[in-house]
Formats: structure tokens, C-alpha cells, sequence
């Protein structure tokens, strides 16, 4: 009895001593608490989850959008929607800002009324919050202030109209530096409150972080000063976390780790690493408060794995108590610092040019892609127009209209769109979207307009419709290709005006011949013999009508111009010219040599030429930078000279004088001077620029004076302020000058100008350039570039534009124009302004042809939209005239002067509404913000007003007063825009009447772009080119189907296979730590709360969520005993069994490397297993049985229990994966399925081909001597996973629901959502006798 009680005791003590190793704790579901607000006086940490989402960039935005071409690079904002949608649902404290309209417009179109409500509230709520609310983010350099304006309207204007809200945040994060435009227009007149930004140049930001002047106001204008100013951030490094708190799935920082259970439980650590980082943040920042981005490129995806470690972060920091950490916005950081009541220092002026390190300026990109950039302000000007007879004919929400081209146009001001920085089909997607409705002579720069050049018969006679889009009276030149040669040319009242004929030259015959072959498709006609040129008066806001036909008398007609060439000249000077303005160039030379203007007694040296610069490619003391598509890079200065003497060529008449110029064999020019004109309209034609010596070219030209201008120059913002720089000088820091050439450049839309004491040299362009002055007197532009080596700043390609035909491909020819003139001190303002907006809104021409006069008996030649006797004041322009989708209509007005530009004209100006608008009756006019979401006055009470450290006395700024209802005029001060809703009586009544006198008296004619002239007596402009919009809907996918006899049925069984260790431990997988490589659900249930698991049950109950399998793991089949197999697996199902009362009924032994004969009957059949299913075996076995049909069978694993322990077992065609095409994870490369009418790449029917496809070579062998089923019965199994998928489970349920849907419309082979069990079933349904299996699959 002693002996059995001393050993009782004893084992008793040895269990008690081995037990005691084991910790007792468990892992339990943890409520977060972030709830958590402002604390005083502590540092706070303001948390703003953000995702920075490219419109097009290395994909195009379509690409980018829906998830496609993921080779490129695994981006899918329509995920980063639905996750984030879904986790701000899940819980209330969380917070996301958004600032991509395009793309959120995209996703809002296809979502459910039920979910579009739930958003509805959370943005309400606050934790959904629109920033910036452009439909893109707009780069500062190379966009004109008209795009920059209309592409934030747009997107403002859905968000006021979907939410009723309105953007408070400027949120420029990666543009490539900042304009002042951007911070006074685009900033302030929008009503922001603030603007955040990452990119200044590297010494600057390190100043500001010594100074803590990383946050400032900034008062962008000159002219309107401390009335336009905006509080400024500038972030400490960039626009992403700190090191550490970057929590995207395969990102590599440490998750915290609060399972006790975890052997890597961390969280003191991790809370010690966030304190850490804000005390390093806090003492370069002003105030207790700073900012964490909690987000970079393409983030939330997958949005739980960030809110999750934010939610932690959040509880535990603020458990901890020396900071305090809070879910915030924008919003509510700027809110936070105003309420410090802290002085704030000045800036003005801008942040151009950025450099991210000693050699890499990023100026390069101010001319990269320059056709692009031509394109884009040529559409600019074409939507300008566009609007304003959209305006005049009345808006069409079914019909054609404007919107797809304003769509286009304000992604296109995108910072990787317009600035040239994007990839090259990227690019040409943007150019794609830009063309879409531009019907007519797309292409008549070079000389390509079949309207125009149809050979003139007798009675035959070509209309040109000449329509103005600027408020004041024009008269210019126009050109236009003819074929033939004795025409005359008729005014709107029938009088025969002066015209000229031009023989085309070698270059533009060339351009035409080679270029319409590359972007239309066809080999273009006989080319014309000669431009015709005359010149033509057309009303403000209107058009005129000219007419050309056959000379009906000898001797009548235009005149062919006289060509005179430098070879025959006597002189040694040149003299050309027919007006007030001669050039003079040198014979001998064959170059330019003085300007003189006789009317202004202007007479100035002037001399212009070409040179490049050679690209560096990165290899030397610096390497990695490169010239590229951002960084401008210069190795040397090569001038471009003629290899011999090439004589010039003159051509004279009485329009214009031109001057041909062929300095090599790919850079040529026309110096066009015009008779009613003193200034020179240079035409330039570069390229294909030669690479084949493996040298990067920089194509510039200089116009050299001799001026003194003392290193100083003048450079517009964004086509609005002129700003002033100085070589070789910053006005914030004192600049370590590592590039005195690149460093120098800087962005330029309108134009640049240097002065001295007596004289001002002007420069204008007609697309953005860079430029600079390196020499005093001196202006350069660079106008093309075309480069060998990547500058390894993101894109990834080398910028090197080639244009192909079908027989070779060549670089790209650039033909572009820029404009000069010299001027007294003082006196070049007026001709910048005018002629500047009238480049960027040129005349617009149309065409038609009429027999006899049957279109001038029927139609109004001249029209205005303005009181005849009326032009607006030559110091304002109407910016903006549109008609709203409500009816409303939008007017922007300008001013075109700074405060103390010019003596005459930078004064207060007026605009008479009643005249601007004398057919309609205003009934109410509201002033506006600049995007019109609210009104100004509510605008300006909300307005937060900033201290400024050391304010001083200022000037008064003077703004134009209210606009009194009665008289109706509007008052504008020197540089300010004012946008207005203008209300008029019977606005609808008036367009049906006249839609109705329209309809009675229009004849058939052919379809002029942009207008024609109308038949009614109020000469309304009637036809509008542009295309039907159609927009994305919500689809409800049917994925209801079931097994369909008779058909070949895939079961699509969605899973993942996750591996319980392998290239990382088991908690590592689990948490998602150490991702710098790569007994779960029961880890995971214990962390849920008790609302989540109630409707995991559901879930459950109802079939949609099975346990296969069922074992803690999926165990190997060789090294393992047979005891530990039946305990994994018993300690798995007996989980299942207590929280969810099921029992596995299935086998899944899918990556197991050989299957043994004991998972056969002891862990298949002996646990009650219906089948076993799996992937691996011998790669002969499996061709045998593919021949044979036998790779499903039943598998006899028992000798001993024969078929009492049997098992139906089926061995996957290939492994445990998708076929090829079909994975989904978000860097999957598999294409998706884009069923919105509105994307370019479009394709259910290829993709249900595919699938199709795939599907009968599944059922059918591949081996061509056979052609059998390699699976019995009609009943197939896709295996929708692999090795840690469904991260983001909806990137592949969203194609699984579309390929449903659509394959079973198609109605070839039914695709239905399955399980092994349905598909178990199925099988056993088809009474199908099958192959009997014994032994095991080893080796």
C-alpha cells in the first residue's frame, strides 16, 4: 500500500514538473481602443492612412484601375477602394483620406445603391475624407493655370454633387516641385485651408529642418499677396511612413505581436519604436503636433493589414503615455495647428527646380515628350472653344457633348502625364483619350487636311468657318494646304481679300508623307501644292466665314509667293519684312543678325542658333544619374552648325515673308514675319534626332542680345505670374551650385523674358518648355529631347520616343513654334498678354464645301456671342463660359496683368455681364470659389487667418467689389480670377424654341468639328463634335448557378494553401512578419470577437465557408508515424466540431511530397472522408494517367481492409493552381476580366474564350494522337489558389463572380462557385465506375 501510494506521489510530481513548462495563458480576442483625440501638451501623433495612386504612370490608368498588366507592376486602386471601403465600415474610429477623383469616380459608377450609401455616411461621418479633389494630382510645372483649373472643377464638382461636400486640403505630395500658381490659385481662391507637399530641392529642405521652417504661409502672389496666402507643410522626408510602420502585405517592417502565445511578442519593443520616431520628428517640427503618412504608391490593397497595425499602435502608444497617437486627416491637423495660435514664417515666390542630390535636377522633364505637351495645349484650346458652343447650342446630356474630352484633358495634366515622365504607352494612351472626337484636319500642322485640299472644280467652292473664343476682336493669319493654285479668297460680305501662296517645303512634305501613314493608317494622296495663306477678321466670341474658290478672271486671285534664295543675293544683308518689323540677316552667315522695329524704334542686335546638349549616362564619379526622363543631366554643349554652307531660302508676298532655314538634315526652320504683325513666328522641325553614335541628345536654341541683364531673367508660373530668377541664386538658402546648367533651368508655359535699362527681349511658346538665360542677353529653350539611359528615378525606360510605320520605326520629329520680339522698357507686357492668350487659344477652323452660294444663301457668315458693340477690356479674358449639367452656367473671368506690370493695363478693369450675355436675360449671378463648389462669401468666413512672423506693413491689396444685381459688372484687380454662376430667365424654354427653328431649317450638311455656322436668325452655333458618353454602371453578377446536366460543369473551389512553417516560423506566417522571405484558424478565431464569430458560424452552416481536410496541418505522408497523424487531425476536428459542429467530409493532401497507402484508408477513409484529393505524383504517373483517364479513381490503401477502407481520390491534371491565365492575387499577372464599356482594353469575350478554352482542354488531352477525356463525367475541378492567396480575397472573387457570370451566358460550359464536397457529389451522381488504385505513390 506504501509503495503504490510513494508512487502515486511520484508521478503526480513528474506531471506537475513537466506541466509546468507549458504557460497556461491563451490568446484572446483584444478590443482595441482608438478612440483616442487630441491630448494638450502631449506630442501628437497624427496618423493619415493615405494611398498615392498614379493616374497612368507605368501603366495606364485603365491598367492601373482595374488591376491589369500587373508584369509591369502589381497596382489595383479599384482594390485599394473595396478594401478600404470595408475596413472604415468594420470600425467607426478608423480614418482614410482619398484625392484621385478619376479613379473614385470610376469605382462610385460600378458600386450598389445599398453600398453607395454606407459611403455616403462614412464621409458624412468624417472617416472617409476627399483631399485636394482634382480628378488627379496635377503636375505644377507643365500645365497651363486653364487645365490646372478645370481638371480640379471637375473634381470637385462630382464630389459636391455625390456628398455635398467640400475639399479643404491641398494635397500635392510628389510633383516634382511647386509652383507659386499652385499655392495662391490653386490653394487658396479654392477655399484650402492648407497644402501638404514632399519634393523641394535637397538643401532646402535641409535648411528648413536645422530652421523648423518645414511648415510656413506662402503667398504666391505678388499681386494679390496676403489675401491669397495658405498655410504650408513640407514633409520631412517623404510622402511615406517613418522607417518601420509600413504595413502592406509583403512589406519587411515588424507587425506588433500581442499574442502571448507568440514566441516573437513584441509590443514594448514596437511602442519604444514609435516613440522613437515622433520625438525625432517633433524637434524639426513647430508645435506638439506632426504627421505621420501612413501610405505611399498603390498602398491598401489589402487595407487590413495596415488598419490593423495602426488600431494596435494606437491602444498600446496610448497605454504606454509618452505620446499620444490618433487616427487623423489633413483636416484635422491643420485645424490643430491653427488652434496653437504660433507664428508661421513667409515664403514667396516658388520651388523650382528640385533636386533630389547634388547631380540631379529634375528639369529635364519640363520638355520631355514635347508633342505630348503640343497636344495637350492644343486640346486646351479646343475644349476652350468647345464649352462655348456647347454654350451657344445649348448642353446635350444624351446627345454629344464636352464631357469626354474634359475627362481626358484633366488626367492628362497628371504629374506623370503632361510633365513626359510616364512610359511610352502610357503616353500614348493619354494622346488615345485626347483624340477622341477631334474629327476634322487633326493633322493639318503638317500640312494634312483633305477638306481643304479637294482640287476646287467649277461651282465648287471651299467654306472656312474662322471661329474666335476670346472676348476681343482678331486679326490674324491663317493657313491652310490647297491644291490649287488660281483661287481667290472672299470675306463674309462677298469682298475679295489679299492672299497669298506658299510652296510647301521639303520638311512638312516630308513630315505629311511619313506621318500620316503612322497615326492614321493610310498612305495620304497627292500632297498639295501650297499653303494658303490670308488673313482674316473674326468677332469676339464669334466667327466668320471665308470663301475659296476658282479665279473667275485672269490675273485675279492669290499671289504665289516669290522665292528668292541667299545664293543670288548681292547684299550682304538680308532685309524681311513687309510691316513695321525687319529682320535682318547675314548672307554670308545665313543667320539672323539685327531686329528693327520702326514703329516702336526698337533696333537691336539679335542673333538666334541651335545647339544640344549630350546626355551623361550615369556611369561616372555619380552614378545612377543619368539624363532621363526627369533628370536634365548635360555632359557638353555641342552647337548645331551646317555641315556646309546651306544657302537661305525667302519667300515673300504680300501676307507674310518667310524665311526656310536646314541647319542639318534633321533640324530645320520657317521665320515667318507678318505684315500686321511685329513679332517673329519661328516654326521649328527637329529630328529623328540621330543616336546611333550612342549619344543622348538635349535640342536648344538660343536668341542672343546684347542686352545686360546682370544674371537675372523672368519665367511665368504656369502661364499666370511672371516670377523672377537669378542665375546661380535661391532666395531661401544660399545654393551650393553642383550644376550651373540644369540648375538654372526652369519650367516655362507662356514665356520668359530678360531686360535691362532700355530694353525688353520676349520669348512666348506654344507648349511648356524649359528654359533659362546662361548669358546675360542671352534666352535658351530646350525643345526636344531624345536619350539613351534610364535616369533611375521610377519610370524604368529610357525616354526615347520612336514613331513606326510598317516597314521601320524612327525617332520622333517635333514641329513646334515659339514666338519673339523686342520692345522698349516697359512695353513687352502687352504683347506677352495678348499674344500669349491667344496661343493658348488659337482660332479654330472648320470646313465644308458649297455648290454656287448655296451655303451663303443659307447660313449667317459672322456671328458673335457678345453685344456688337461690345469687346471685353484688353486687360481681361473669359476663361471659362460653360453650360452645367443643371443648366446653370459657369463664367470665369481673369485679369492678365500683375499688380505693376504695365502702366496702362494693370489697373481695376470691368466686364458688362448684360453685354457679355444680350440675348438672355440674367436672373441671378452667385459668386463662386474658383472650382464653384461654394459660394465665395461662405468662402471667405471660413477662411482661416494665419500669423505671420514679423508681418509688417503691406500694400493695400485691392480686390474687385460685389457685383450689384442692377448694373451687372464685374470688377476685376490686377492678377484676380473670379468664377460666377450665372442664372437665366426661361433658360430651357428658350433652348427648345430654338432647338425647334433649328430643326425646321437645317439642311443636310457634312459634319464640321467644333461648329458651323447656323441658319437661324440669331446665328446660334449649332453642330458640336464630340462623342456619346457612356458611363460605367454597377453590374449585379449572377453567380447563382448550379450543376447543369449535360454541359461540362468547372467547379471553381477557391482556397489557399498555407503552409504551418516553411520559409518562415509559424507565428511569422501568421502575423505576417519577416517579409523580407514570405494550426492558423484556430489562432485567428481566438482573436475575434464574438460578433465576428457569430457570422463566421453562418457562414459555416450555410456551406459557404468549409473545413477540408481538418487537421491542425496539412501533414507530410512520409516522415510522420501514423499516431501523430491521427492526433494532428483529431486535435483539428475536435475545434471543429465544439465551435462549429461539422465534420469534415473531404481529404485535401494537395503539396505533400508523395501520398502514402495510411492516408489512404487510415486518414481518408477510417476518419470518414468522402474523397481525397491532391497534386503531387510522379511526373510519368501522371502522363500515364492523363492517357489513360485515370485521374480520378478509387484508392485501396489497406490490403488487409480492402474496399471497406476505400476512398474516391483524385490526382489535379497539372498541381493545386489555377490553370495558366486565371490567378488573381494582386501582383498576379493573369488578365483580368474588364467588363466597363468605357475602358480601352475591354475583353469578356476573349476572356470567356479563354476560360472556355481552358476548360475543354482540361476535359479533353492535350496529346494529339488521343484526343480522349483525360477527365471522366462532365464534372471538372478548378482549383481557384496556391501557396498564401486571397491576402485581398476580393482581387479574386471579383473575377470568379465575372467569369461566372459571363462564361454562362456564353453558354458553351457552365462555370458555377463549387467545394470538393459539391464536386464529390457531382461525381458520385454520374454512377461512374472508376480505376482501382492500391500500394501507395512513392517515390
Amino acid at each position: 500500500m506504501a509503495s503504490t501510494a510513494a508512487a502515486l506521489f511520484l508521478f503526480t510530481a513528474v506531471t506537475a514538473v513537466l506541466l509546468a513548462g507549458l504557460p497556461g495563458a491563451k490568446s484572446e480576442y483584444i478590443a482595441y481602443n482608438t478612440t483616442a483625440g487630441i491630448v494638450p501638451g502631449k506630442i501628437n501623433v497624427h496618423l493619415v492612412p493615405h494611398s498615392h495612386d498614379d493616374v497612368g504612370w507605368l501603366k495606364t490608368v485603365d491598367q492601373y484601375f482595374v488591376g491589369a498588366n500587373n508584369s509591369i507592376r502589381g497596382a489595383c486602386v479599384q482594390n485599394v477602394l473595396d478594401s478600404v471601403i470595408s475596413a472604415l465600415l468594420e470600425e467607426k474610429n478608423r480614418k482614410f483620406i482619398y484625392v484621385e477623383i478619376a479613379f473614385f469616380q470610376r469605382w462610385w459608377r460600378q458600386q450598389s445603391p445599398a453600398l453607395k450609401a454606407k459611403v455616403k455616411e462614412l464621409v458624412s461621418s468624417g472617416q472617409l475624407e476627399f483631399i485636394n479633389g482634382g480628378m488627379c494630382m496635377h503636375d505644377e510645372a507643365t500645365p497651363h493655370y486653364m487645365d490646372l483649373i478645370d481638371q480640379t472643377t471637375l473634381g470637385h464638382q462630382f464630389i459636391l454633387k455625390e456628398f455635398g461636400q467640400v475639399p479643404r486640403i491641398g494635397w500635392q505630395i510628389d510633383p516634382f516641385g511647386h509652383s507659386a500658381v499652385q499655392a495662391y490659385l490653386l490653394g487658396a481662391e479654392l477655399g484650402f485651408d492648407s497644402l501638404f507637399f514632399a519634393r523641394i530641392d535637397y538643401q532646402d529642405r535641409a535648411k528648413r529642418l536645422r530652421d523648423k521652417t518645414l511648415e510656413f504661409i506662402w503667398q504666391g502672389s505678388r499681386s494679390l499677396a496676403s489675401s491669397s496666402q495658405i498655410f504650408t507643410g513640407i514633409f520631412p522626408r517623404h510622402y511615406d511612413p517613418p522607417d518601420g510602420f509600413v504595413f502592406e502585405i509583403n512589406d519587411v517592417s515588424p507587425p506588433i505581436q500581442d499574442d502571448v502565445l507568440m514566441f516573437d511578442y513584441n509590443v514594448q519593443e514596437r511602442v519604444n519604436d514609435f516613440v522613437a520616431a515622433a520625438l525625432a520628428q517633433a524637434n524639426v517640427t513647430r508645435t506638439n503636433h506632426i504627421m505621420w503618412n501612413m501610405g505611399t504608391d498603390f498602398r491598401y490593397q489589402y487595407a487590413y493589414s495596415w488598419f490593423r497595425q495602426m488600431d494596435k499602435f494606437i491602444h498600446y502608444v496610448n497605454q504606454d503615455g509618452r505620446v499620444n497617437a490618433l487616427y487623423s486627416t489633413p483636416s484635422i491637423y491643420t485645424d490643430a495647428k491653427y488652434a496653437t495660435n504660433e507664428q508661421w514664417p513667409l515664403k514667396t515666390d516658388d520651388f523650382f527646380p528640385y533636386a533630389d542630390k547634388p547631380n540631379a535636377y529634375w528639369t529635364g522633364y519640363f520638355t520631355s515628350r514635347p508633342a505630348l505637351k503640343g497636344y495637350v495645349r492644343s486640346m486646351s484650346g479646343y475644349y476652350q472653344a468647345a464649352r462655348q458652343l456647347e454654350f451657344f447650342r445649348g448642353r446635350s446630356d444624351s446627345g454629344p457633348n464636352t464631357d469626354a474630352l474634359a475627362d481626358a484633358l484633366a488626367i492628362a495634366q497628371h504629374h506623370d502625364a503632361v510633365s513626359g515622365t510616364e512610359r511610352q504607352h502610357v503616353a500614348a494612351d493619354y494622346a488615345m483619350r485626347l483624340s477622341i472626337g477631334y474629327l476634322q484636319c487633326p493633322l493639318l500642322n503638317i500640312s494634312y487636311c483633305p477638306p481643304s485640299e479637294a482640287v476646287l472644280s467649277n461651282g465648287k467652292n471651299l467654306v472656312v468657318v474662322v471661329y474666335n473664343p476670346l472676348g476681343w476682336k482678331r486679326e490674324e493669319v491663317i493657313r491652310i494646304p490647297i491644291s490649287n493654285e488660281k483661287v481667290t479668297v472672299q470675306d463674309s460680305s462677298g469682298t475679295e481679300i489679299e492672299a497669298q501662296l506658299l510652296p510647301l517645303s521639303n520638311a512638312s512634305l516630308r513630315l505629311r508623307s511619313y506621318y500620316v501613314r503612322a497615326y492614321l493608317g493610310k498612305t495620304p494622296g497627292e500632297p498639295p501644292k501650297y499653303w494658303l495663306a490670308f488673313s482674316v477678321t473674326v468677332p469676339p466670341i464669334g466667327f466668320s466665314s471665308y470663301i475659296v474658290s476658282i479665279a473667275k478672271q485672269t490675273g485675279s486671285g492669290s499671289t504665289v509667293s516669290k522665292v528668292y534664295s541667299s545664293e543670288r543675293s548681292m547684299n550682304k544683308t538680308i532685309e524681311v519684312g513687309k510691316g513695321s518689323l525687319k529682320l535682318h540677316y547675314s548672307a554670308d552667315e545665313g543667320k539672323l543678325a539685327r531686329y528693327v522695329n520702326s514703329r516702336s524704334q526698337v533696333t537691336s542686335s539679335a542673333e538666334q542658333s541651335y545647339s544640344y546638349y549630350s546626355g551623361n549616362d550615369g556611369t561616372d564619379k555619380d552614378p545612377q544619374v543619368a539624363s532621363g526622363a526627369y533628370v536634365f543631366r548635360p555632359n557638353s554643349t555641342v552647337p548645331i552648325k551646317s555641315e556646309r554652307k546651306v544657302p537661305l531660302i525667302v519667300m515673300r508676298g504680300p501676307v507674310l515673308d518667310e524665311v526656310h532655314q536646314q541647319l542639318n538634315p534633321w533640324v530645320s526652320q520657317i521665320t515667318r514675319v507678318y505684315k500686321q504683325k511685329d513679332h517673329a513666328e519661328i516654326e521649328f522641325t527637329i529630328g529623328p534626332i540621330p543616336a546611333d553614335d550612342g549619344i543622348g541628345k538635349e535640342i536648344t536654341t538660343q536668341i542672343t542680345t546684347a542686352v545686360k541683364t546682370n544674371k537675372t531673367f523672368y519665367t511665368d508660373s504656369n502661364g499666370r505670374d511672371f516670377i523672377k530668377r537669378i542665375r546661380d541664386f535661391r532666395t531661401d538658402w544660399d545654393l551650393q551650385v553642383n550644376q550651373p546648367i540644369a540648375g538654372n533651368y526652369y519650367p516655362i508655359n507662356l514665356g520668359i523674358y530678360v531686360q535691362d535699362g532700355s530694353t525688353e527681349v520676349s520669348v512666348l511658346v506654344d507648349r511648356a518648355v524649359g528654359g533659362t538665360s546662361l548669358v546675360d542677353g542671352q534666352i535658351e529653350l530646350m525643345l526636344h529631347r531624345r536619350l539613351l539611359h534610364d535616369d533611375t528615378r521610377g519610370v524604368g525606360e529610357v525616354l526615347n520616343e520612336t514613331v513606326c510605320i510598317p516597314e521601320k520605326c524612327e525617332g520622333l520629329t517635333i514641329q513646334g513654334k515659339f514666338y519673339v520680339r523686342i520692345d522698349n522698357l516697359g512695353e513687352g507686357a502687352k504683347w506677352r498678354r495678348t499674344l500669349g492668350q491667344e496661343i493658348n487659344s488659337p482660332l479654330l477652323l472648320a470646313f465644308t464645301e458649297q455648290d454656287e452660294n448655296d451655303w451663303v444663301n443659307s447660313h449667317a457668315l459672322t456671328f458673335s456671342g457678345i453685344d456688337p458693340s461690345y469687346a471685353l477690356p484688353n486687360n481681361t479674358a473669359v476663361i471659362t463660359l460653360q453650360e452645367l449639367e443643371n443648366r446653370e452656367v459657369l463664367l470665369r473671368l481673369a485679369h492678365l496683368y500683375e499688380i505693376g506690370e504695365d502702366k496702362d493695363y494693370s489697373v481695376l478693369a470691368n466686364v458688362e455681364l448684360k453685354k457679355l450675355f444680350p440675348t438672355k436675360k440674367i436672373s441671378k449671378v452667385t459668386e463662386m470659389s474658383l472650382s464653384a463648389n461654394q459660394e465665395r462669401s461662405e468662402m471667405e468666413k471660413r477662411r482661416l487667418v494665419w500669423k505671420v512672423e514679423g508681418s509688417g506693413q503691406e500694400f493695400k491689396v485691392v480686390r474687385g467689389g460685389p457685383v450689384d444685381p442692377a448694373k451687372l459688372v464685374v470688377e476685376l484687380a490686377p492678377m484676380e480670377i473670379r468664377t460666377f454662376i450665372v442664372d437665366f430667365d426661361h433658360l430651357r424654354m428658350y433652348e427648345q424654341l430654338l432647338r425647334a427653328d433649328l430643326h425646321r431649317r437645317r439642311r443636310a450638311l457634312p459634319v464640321l468639328p467644333l461648329m458651323a455656322a447656323t441658319p437661324s436668325l440669331l446665328c446660334l452655333l449649332t453642330l458640336l463634335v464630340g462623342f456619346l458618353v457612356v458611363d460605367s454602371k454597377f453590374i449585379a453578377y449572377n453567380t447563382s448557378q448550379g450543376i447543369v446536366p449535360g454541359k461540362i460543369n468547372v467547379h471553381l473551389v477557391p482556397h489557399t494553401h498555407d503552409d504551418v512553417g516553411w520559409l518562415k516560423t509559424v507565428d511569422q506566417y501568421y502575423v505576417g512578419s519577416n517579409n523580407s522571405i514570405q494550426a492558423f484558424f484556430q489562432r485567428w478565431w481566438r482573436d475575434q470577437s464574438d460578433s465576428v464569430q457569430s457570422i463566421v458560424k453562418q457562414l459555416v452552416t450555410s456551406g459557404q465557408l468549409e473545413f477540408i481536410n481538418g487537421g491542425m496541418c496539412m501533414h507530410d505522408e512520409a516522415a510522420t508515424h501514423y499516431i501523430d497523424m491521427i492526433d494532428q487531425t483529431t486535435l483539428g476536428h475536435q475545434f471543429i466540431k465544439r465551435e462549429f459542429d461539422v465534420t469534415p467530409r473531404i481529404g485535401w493532401q494537395i503539396d505533400p511530397f508523395g501520398h502514402s497507402a495510411v492516408q489512404a484508408y487510415l486518414l481518408g477513409a477510417e476518419v470518414g472522408f468522402d474523397s481525397l484529393f491532391f497534386g503531387r505524383i510522379d511526373y510519368q504517373d501522371r502522363a500515364k494517367r492523363k492517357i489513360e483517364k485515370s485521374l480520378e479513381f478509387v484508392w485501396r490503401g489497406s490490403k488487409s481492409l480492402s474496399s471497406s477502407a476505400q476512398i474516391f481520390s483524385g490526382a489535379f491534371p497539372e498541381n493545386y493552381e489555377p490553370p495558366s491565365g486565371f490567378y488573381f492575387e494582386v501582383n498576379d499577372n493573369s488578365p483580368i476580366v474588364q467588363d466597363d464599356i468605357t475602358l480601352f482594353d475591354y475583353n469578356v469575350q476573349d476572356r470567356v474564350n479563354d476560360f472556355v478554352a481552358a476548360a475543354v482542354a482540361q476535359w479533353l488531352t492535350t496529346i494529339t494522337y488521343s484526343q480522349a477525356n483525360i477527365t471522366r463525367t462532365n464534372h471538372i475541378m478548378w482549383t481557384m489558389g496556391t501557396d498564401f492567396k486571397y491576402q485581398y480575397a476580393l482581387t479574386w472573387f471579383r473575377q470568379m463572380d465575372k467569369l461566372i457570370h459571363y462564361v454562362n451566358k456564353d453558354g458553351r460550359v457552365n462555370a458555377l462557385y463549387s467545394t470538393p464536397s459539391i464536386y464529390t457529389d457531382a461525381k458520385y451522381a454520374t454512377n461512374e465506375s472508376w480505376p482501382i488504385k492500391t500500394d501507395d505513390f512513392f517515390p
